[in-house]
């Protein structure tokens, strides 16, 4: 029995059919796919949630968002059985150009899947840099709340500061570990221009308390010209705002700034490449995935462990 072969017409329509299944399976398969993602990191940030309560169980408080310029990442690398790289630091090198080696070291439980392409990344200097898509909370913004996150520097004795020193215990999270944030997601800078990966300088500072929500709109709304592109999240082992410590003061998925000149006055935003919002480890261990539209008062809250009209333990 002779079989007719398709007319060039049932062809293209075979063809469209097939084009149109694809079209519909593929944001199906790409939103699984972040999905998976999703659940990786927030798998990440439960080990460290994990790491942050065995070196609570030690020394009885959080560790240092930065101290002699280390960041809590290195204090927890025994608590993530890491004790021999954590055994190779020379504490008296500086933190950001110091042990070369250790700089270099990618830790898969500090970098999100979807960033792993950028977790080793050489810089045009030929410098090797890992980093990290996690950052520790240090409040809800500095020039109205003082550091009042989980982290927070740890200075020298003598060292001259305008801001109280000294790490966090629990028992000053008096607005409960289960509502208070300690760590969040970060996009890595890989020098380019791209919005989340740049800490932005903008072109005046607003540092007066009374100034903060205008800062925070300017920051937010204007397209910045000068910026650090070399900065969010790298290296891990350097503690300091912007780099491995982040805080609330605008919602996440918006751009981060340097208050004009000044550093730690500056907003450092929790970001991340998945769809609608970031992880956010708790201080009681468990995460939860916040929407972008959260809203900045709730979002401030979350970054405060007192209270966030408050500044001090």
């Amino acid at each position: 029995m002779h079989r007719r072969g398709m007319t060039l017409t049932e062809t293209l329509l075979v063809i469209s059919i097939i084009g149109l299944l694809l079209a519909m399976t593929f944001p199906a398969i790409q939103a699984a796919r972040h999905a998976g993602w999703r659940t990786a990191c927030a798998s990440n940030l439960r080990q460290m949630g994990q790491a942050i309560e065995g070196y609570v169980g030690i020394h009885g408080t959080y560790p240092p968002g930065a101290e002699r310029g280390y960041s809590l990442h290195v204090k927890l690398l025994p608590h993530l059985e890491q004790d021999a790289l954590y055994r190779r630091i020379d504490f008296t090198l500086d933190a950001e150009s110091g042990n070369l080696q250790v700089v270099a070291t990618h830790l898969p439980v500090y970098v999100c899947p979807v960033e792993s392409p950028l977790a080793k990344w050489v810089t045009p200097f030929g410098r090797e840099i890992a980093g990290s898509n996690y950052a520790g909370n240090f409040g809800s913004g500095v020039p109205a709340y003082g550091y009042n996150g989980v982290f927070r520097h740890v200075y020298a004795p003598g060292e001259s500061t305008d801001y109280p020193e000294g790490p966090v215990s629990p028992a000053n999270v008096t607005d409960g570990l289960a509502r208070t944030a300690a760590m969040s997601e970060i996009v890595m800078s890989d020098g380019t221009r791209s919005r989340l990966r740049v800490n932005w300088n903008t072109a005046r500072s607003l540092t007066a308390p009374s100034e903060f929500d205008a800062f925070c709109s300017y920051c937010r709304t204007e397209q910045h010209a000068k910026g650090n592109a070399w900065a969010r999240g790298r290296p891990w082992t350097y503690g300091e705002v912007g780099y491995t410590m982040y805080n609330h003061a605008i919602t996440p998925n918006q751009q981060s700034c340097i208050n004009g000149s000044f550093v730690q006055e500056g907003a450092y935003t929790a970001a991340s490449l998945h769809l609608g919002g970031v992880n956010v480890l708790f201080a009681d261990g468990h995460t939860e995935f916040i929407s972008d539209h959260v809203s900045t008062q709730i979002w401030r809250a979350l970054g405060s462990r007192n209270g966030k009209d408050r500044s001090e333990p």
